[in-house]
């Protein structure tokens, strides 16, 4: 399964591995054993329950949790049914913001075709074709199923704690996106091990005239600054 990434709205990347096909399975699984139970449940006591109720009575209380189960679910378990949160799973919204009511809702809508009408099978092909945790369901919704067991912000990856007293020395790299430090962090770890000085005085300069400063710092504490900085303020 595809990596997806999700940048929030606090410009945090964060990177998510589409759910796969197991653990949804298993998923479902575990979510429709609990329906069957309680619709054994419900039929056990139907003699009891219709001799003081009326039959369209009896039909909302033992259908309507069987066709909600999983907007109701997902709705106020923040993205997840009961088998999604033991597989550690969930619905996200792919733009970062909160899933909203309407997505939840679409995506419930679509399980009629996509689980129901083709056994599932409209399911799979999507999501294997698709690559990120989509059904026909999500795509509509602008959701995706993921995994929280790998889930890494993209900082974690980039960038190095600095302490709460840390001082920052330019204070210009907040003009800096993640992208850039990406690129200053993959340029030093190349250059180190090719032993190419060259390329870092070149990065240095660049940085010197795109921020606006002037240090005599050597270059490599000068970009490792940069980075622990932009850390810092991002932080």
């Amino acid at each position: 399964m595809e990596r997806i990434q999700i940048d929030t709205t606090q410009n945090v990347a964060i990177e998510y591995e589409a759910a796969g096909l197991g653990e949804r399975f298993i998923a479902g699984l575990i979510d429709y054993s609990i329906l069957g139970i309680y619709l054994l449940t419900a039929l056990f006591f139907i003699d009891e329950i219709s001799a003081v109720l009326p039959t369209w009575v009896i039909v909302v209380i033992v259908a309507f949790p069987l066709w909600l189960y999983h907007l109701i679910c997902e709705l106020f378990m923040n993205g997840q049914s009961i088998g999604k949160r033991q597989m550690n799973i969930k619905v996200i919204n792919i733009d970062g913001l909160p899933v909203s009511f309407a997505s939840y809702f679409i995506r419930w809508l679509f399980r009629l075709i996509d689980v129901f009408m083709t056994f599932g099978g409209l399911a799979v092909l999507t999501i294997v074709m698709n690559g990120k945790g989509q059904r026909l369901g999500d795509m509509a919704a602008g959701t995706a199923v993921v995994s929280l067991k790998s889930r890494k912000q993209l900082s974690d990856t980039l960038f190095e704690f600095t302490d709460e007293d840390y001082q920052v020395t330019f204070l210009q790299v907040q003009n800096l996106k993640d992208k850039d430090i990406s690129l200053i962090k993959e340029i030093m770890n190349d250059a180190k091990g090719t032993g190419n000085n060259q390329v870092i005085l070149a990065l240095v300069d660049k940085l010197k005239v795109l921020l606006n400063v002037e240090s005599n710092l050597p270059p490599r504490i000068f970009l490792e600054t940069v980075l622990k900085d932009y850390n810092h303020l991002s932080s």
